[in-house]
C-alpha cells in the first residue's frame, strides 16, 4: 500500500483539486497553492481543496479551477476566517465570581451539604485573573509594546459595553470578502450543455426504442404520510437507536463470524470483541483522537475511548455501528487491532425483459437567489419538452427556506400559494412531454412542508396530472423493476464534515462517503444528525433501506459525481441553480440485461454495468 507521505505536496494538490472537479493545470498556480499550504497554519493539500470548495459555494462560483485573481481573493477569505478565530479566542470571559456574590454562591453550595467559603471563591477568582494577565502579557510578532500595555490596562477596566462588543464579535460571522464580480443574467450563463461528468459513455445516450413503457411502483415502507413530530419522549428516541444498534451489531457479528461481544469497559488483557456505536468526545469535526465507542445497554451503556493508531485503513463517523477486536489493559482505552464495518444488504431481484428507458434527474433550488422568477425551472421544463425523458425526477427545495426573499417574507403571497404556482407550472408542461412519469420529491428546505425528516409528499397542483407522482423524502421506487433510492437530505456533505478517514486510504473520498451510507443500510446514518437535517429519530425506520437499491440518488452541495460503489450506481446531480449561476442535472439511460449493446456476462448483470449517465450544465 502506498501512503500519502510518498507523494510530493504538488502531486497531492493536483489529486485533491481534481477530486473536487477543479483541476490545476498551470504550474504557477500550483506553486501558489503550495505556498498557501505552507503559509496558512500549515494546512494539508486535501484541506486546502476542501476550503477552496467551501469558498466557491459561498461566493456562488461552482466548479471553478484556481486562477491568479481568484487565489488572491481566496487568500483574503482564509485570512479573514483566521482573524475571526483569533478574535473569538482572545475575547475575555466575564467575571463569574466577585466579592459581592461570592457569599451568596457559598451559601448555595452549603445548602447541598458542601462546605465552601466565600474566601475560597475570592482566591480562585484571583488565581484565574493572574493567569489571564500572564497570557495577555505574552507578546506576539504582530503586537507592539504600546499595544500590549494598552491591552493590559483595558483588561482591568473593561466596561460592560466592551464586554458586549466582544460577545457580539464572537457570535457574528466573519466579514464577507468583497468581490466586484456581478452575478450574470440567467440567459447569459456560460458553458450551457457542457458535460461535467460521465459514466459508461461507450453506451448510447439516446437508444432507439418503441413507445416508452415504464412501470412505476413505490415501496410501501418508504412512503410516508404526515405524522406528529416533536411528540415523543427522549426514552422513545433512545429505544429506537438502541434497537438499531442491536440489530446492526448482531448482523456484523454474523457476517464476520466473530465471537460473542464482551463487556469492554473493564481491564481486559486478552483480545476481545467489542460492539458499539461510534461517537465523539468533542463537538464539531471529529478526529482520530476523539473517537469513542458506546456500548449496548446490556453492557452498561458505557463509553470507552477508541485508539486506532494500529489500524492502517479505517473510516469512522458518529452513529456508525462497528465491531472492534482489541484489548483494554486499563479499562479506559480500547486498543483496536481490527475494525469491522457493516456490510451491505442484498440487492432486489434483477428485472428483465424491458426496453431501455431514460431518466432526467434534477435537484433544486429552482430559481436564482436574485429573484423568484424561476427562470431556471422554465429553462429546464423547455429542455424536457424537447428531450422528453421516459422518467423525470425533480427534487426540492422548490420554495427554498434559504432564499433571501423567502427569509425576508417579501414575496407578496403565502408560501403555500407560491408552491402551488410552481406545481401548476410543472403540471402544465407535462402534456408537451412524451414522458411516462414525473416524480416530485420534497426537501426539508421546502417551506410549504413541515421541516422534518423523514418527510411526507408535497401537496400537488390544483389539478393533479395523471403522470405526476408526489413521493416521500426519502423514498425507494421501482422503474421497470430497477430499484431507485432517493434522499434530498445532504448526507454526503454532512458525512464529509464528520467522518474520520485514515491517511492513505485507497478509496476515493466521495466513493467512500457513498459506501458508508450503503453499508449502514439507511439514507441518514449520521447521529447526532446535522442541525439542518431535521431528523426525527423516532420515525427513522422509514429512512432505512428495504434492500440495497440498484441506483442511489443523493443530491448534494458538493461537486456532482457518478460512481460505481460496490455495485450501486450512485448519482449526485448537483444543484440546478447555484446562487445566480447555472448548475447541473443528470441524464441516465438504463439498458436491460442481455441487451445487444451490453457485454453478456453473469458478473455485469447489475444495473451499474448497463447504465450510461451524463451530468450536464443547464
Amino acid at each position: 500500500e502506498t501512503s500519502k507521505m510518498s507523494f510530493t505536496k504538488e502531486e497531492l494538490l493536483k489529486e485533491s483539486f481534481s477530486g473536487i472537479g477543479c483541476p490545476i493545470t498551470d504550474d504557477t498556480i500550483l506553486a501558489k497553492c503550495a505556498a498557501l499550504c505552507s503559509g496558512i497554519q500549515l494546512i494539508s493539500p486535501e484541506d486546502l481543496a476542501n476550503k477552496w470548495e467551501t469558498y466557491l459555494l459561498r461566493f456562488k462560483k461552482p466548479n471553478q479551477p484556481p486562477t491568479h485573481d481568484e487565489l488572491e481573493k481566496f487568500k483574503t477569505f482564509l485570512n479573514q476566517k483566521n482573524q475571526f478565530k483569533k478574535t473569538a479566542l482572545n475575547a475575555q470571559p466575564s467575571k463569574i465570581y466577585d466579592k459581592e456574590n461570592a457569599q451568596d454562591i457559598a451559601s448555595i453550595y452549603s445548602s447541598y451539604g458542601t462546605s465552601v467559603s466565600a474566601k475560597d471563591f475570592k482566591q480562585a477568582e484571583q488565581q484565574r485573573a493572574a493567569k489571564r494577565s500572564k497570557v495577555d502579557a505574552v507578546p506576539t510578532p504582530s503586537t507592539s509594546s504600546s499595544t500590549m500595555s494598552s491591552s493590559v490596562t483595558s483588561s482591568s477596566t473593561t466596561s460592560t459595553a466592551t464586554i458586549n462588543t466582544s460577545i457580539a464579535s464572537m457570535s457574528s460571522a466573519p466579514p464577507p470578502v468583497s468581490t466586484n464580480d456581478p452575478i450574470p443574467e440567467w440567459k447569459s450563463r456560460a458553458n450551457v450543455g457542457e458535460v461535467v461528468a460521465k459514466y459508461n459513455d461507450h453506451l448510447p445516450a439516446n437508444p432507439e426504442v418503441d413507445e416508452p413503457n415504464v412501470t412505476l411502483t413505490i415501496d410501501d415502507s418508504s412512503q410516508m404520510t404526515r405524522y406528529k413530530f416533536m411528540n415523543d419522549r427522549p426514552s422513545d428516541r433512545a429505544d429506537v437507536m438502541e434497537e438499531r444498534l442491536r440489530t446492526a451489531a448482531e448482523l456484523i457479528v454474523k457476517q464476520n463470524d466473530l465471537e460473542a461481544p464482551s463487556i469492554y469497559h473493564i481491564p481486559q488483557q486478552d483480545t476481545i470483541t467489542a460492539i458499539g456505536r461510534i461517537t465523539s468526545e468533542i463537538e464539531g469535526k471529529s478526529n482520530k483522537s476523539s473517537i469513542i465507542l458506546e456500548s449496548l445497554r446490556e453492557h452498561a451503556k458505557v463509553r470507552v475511548k477508541l485508539l486506532v493508531n494500529q489500524i492502517k485503513e479505517y473510516s469512522l463517523f458518529p452513529g456508525q455501528v462497528v465491531a472492534v477486536r482489541g484489548t483494554n489493559p486499563t479499562g479506559k482505552l480500547l486498543l483496536a487491532e481490527n475494525i469491522y464495518e457493516s456490510k451491505p444488504m442484498e440487492f432486489s431481484e434483477i428485472s428483465r425483459g424491458f426496453q431501455p428507458f431514460s431518466m432526467k434527474i434534477a435537484s433544486g433550488p429552482w430559481t436564482s437567489t436574485e429573484n423568484l422568477d424561476y427562470e431556471p425551472l422554465d429553462t429546464f421544463l423547455e429542455e424536457m419538452k424537447q428531450d422528453s425523458p421516459d422518467v423525470l425526477i425533480m427534487m426540492g427545495p422548490f420554495v427554498d427556506a434559504n432564499h433571501p426573499k423567502i427569509e425576508s417574507g417579501d414575496i407578496g403571497r403565502t408560501f403555500e400559494e407560491l408552491h402551488v404556482e410552481i406545481m401548476n407550472k410543472i403540471a402544465l408542461a407535462i402534456p408537451d412531454m412524451e414522458t411516462s412519469h414525473v416524480i416530485i420529491v420534497p426537501s426539508v428546505r421546502d417551506v410549504s412542508q413541515p421541516a422534518v425528516f423523514p418527510q411526507s409528499p408535497l401537496a400537488g397542483p390544483d389539478e393533479l396530472e395523471p403522470k405526476m407522482t408526489m413521493a416521500s423524502n426519502p423514498c425507494v421506487l421501482k422503474l421497470n423493476g430497477v430499484s431507485v433510492g432517493i434522499s434530498t437530505n445532504d448526507i454526503i456533505k454532512h458525512l464529509a464534515g464528520n467522518v474520520v478517514i485514515s491517511d492513505g486510504h485507497p478509496t476515493e473520498r466521495r466513493t467512500k462517503l457513498c459506501q458508508l451510507v450503503i453499508n449502514e443500510k439507511g439514507f441518514y446514518p449520521l447521529y447526532p444528525a446535522a442541525s439542518e437535517a431535521m431528523v426525527d429519530v423516532s420515525h427513522m425506520k422509514s429512512g432505512m433501506f428495504p434492500y440495497t437499491p440498484d441506483v442511489l440518488i443523493l443530491p448534494s452541495d458538493i461537486q456532482s459525481f457518478v460512481k460505481n460503489v460496490d455495485g450501486v450506481l450512485c448519482i449526485n446531480p448537483g444543484r440546478l441553480c447555484m446562487g445566480g449561476y447555472g448548475g447541473t442535472y443528470a441524464k441516465a439511460v438504463v439498458y436491460p440485461p442481455g441487451h445487444a449493446l451490453v457485454t453478456p456476462s453473469p458478473s455485469n448483470e447489475r444495473v451499474v454495468f448497463r447504465s450510461r449517465v451524463d451530468v450536464l450544465r443547464i
